[in-house]
């Protein structure tokens, strides 16, 4: 699932959870507007990451704020840093 932030609206939707169904989203948006992403907020899924530096390679990867306060309730943002290897914006 892809969503606009600044909208909310629902950008794509596809079936799998998965470095490949990640791929028809970047498929049909093509090479030239992906490389215009400037910010994609993901939760900490290895797939994700992988495909948005692949195909979104000056996309800032940014943790979403729910998985964010679900997946570590309380922790500072160096404590989140050193929980996923610093790739992450906060």
């Amino acid at each position: 699932m892809v969503v606009d932030h600044d909208t909310g609206r629902l950008v794509w939707a596809g079936p799998g959870r998965s470095e490949a169904a990640l791929d028809v989203f970047f498929d049909e948006l093509g090479e030239q507007r992906a490389a215009e992403i400037t910010h994609v907020s993901t939760d900490m899924a290895d797939w994700i990451a992988k495909a948005v530096a692949r195909r979104a390679p000056n996309a800032i990867r940014c943790a979403d704020p729910f998985h964010v306060d679900t997946d570590s309730p309380g922790a500072t943002p160096a404590e989140l840093g050193s929980l996923t290897n610093g790739n992450f914006s906060f």
